[in-house]
Protein backbone atom coordinates (compact mmCIF):
# COMPACT_ATOMS: atom_id res chain seq x y z
CA UNK A 1 0.00 0.00 0.00
CA UNK A 2 2.83 2.41 0.78
CA UNK A 3 4.32 1.81 -2.66
CA UNK A 4 1.05 2.76 -4.34
CA UNK A 5 0.78 5.88 -2.18
CA UNK A 6 4.36 6.84 -3.07
CA UNK A 7 3.79 6.36 -6.79
CA UNK A 8 0.54 8.35 -6.81
CA UNK A 9 2.14 11.16 -4.81
CA UNK A 10 5.13 11.23 -7.14
CA UNK A 11 2.94 11.27 -10.26
CA UNK A 12 0.80 14.09 -8.83
CA UNK A 13 3.91 16.14 -8.14
CA UNK A 14 5.21 15.44 -11.64
CA UNK A 15 1.91 16.67 -13.09
CA UNK A 16 2.04 19.82 -10.95
CA UNK A 17 5.52 20.77 -12.13
CA UNK A 18 4.79 19.88 -15.74
CA UNK A 19 7.27 17.03 -15.98
CA UNK A 20 7.29 16.02 -19.67
CA UNK A 21 7.75 12.28 -19.11
CA UNK A 22 5.02 11.73 -16.53
CA UNK A 23 2.96 9.37 -18.71
CA UNK A 24 5.91 7.11 -19.47
CA UNK A 25 6.97 7.21 -15.83
CA UNK A 26 3.45 6.28 -14.70
CA UNK A 27 3.56 3.24 -17.00
CA UNK A 28 6.76 2.13 -15.31
CA UNK A 29 5.01 2.47 -11.96
CA UNK A 30 2.14 0.31 -13.23
CA UNK A 31 4.56 -2.38 -14.40
CA UNK A 32 6.43 -2.31 -11.09
CA UNK A 33 3.18 -2.66 -9.12
CA UNK A 34 2.17 -5.66 -11.24
CA UNK A 35 5.56 -7.29 -10.62
CA UNK A 36 5.25 -6.62 -6.90
CA UNK A 37 1.76 -8.14 -6.83
CA UNK A 38 3.05 -11.27 -8.57
CA UNK A 39 5.94 -11.60 -6.11
CA UNK A 40 3.63 -11.17 -3.12
CA UNK A 41 1.23 -13.77 -4.52
CA UNK A 42 4.07 -16.27 -4.93
CA UNK A 43 5.27 -15.64 -1.40
CA UNK A 44 1.79 -15.96 0.07
CA UNK A 45 1.22 -19.25 -1.75
CA UNK A 46 4.63 -20.59 -0.67
CA UNK A 47 5.76 -21.01 -4.25
CA UNK A 48 9.40 -20.90 -5.15
CA UNK A 49 10.67 -17.34 -5.43
CA UNK A 50 13.34 -16.63 -8.08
Amino acid sequence: KFTEFHFVSEENLMHEIGYPGVSDHALIHTELLMQLDMMLAKISHHKEFP
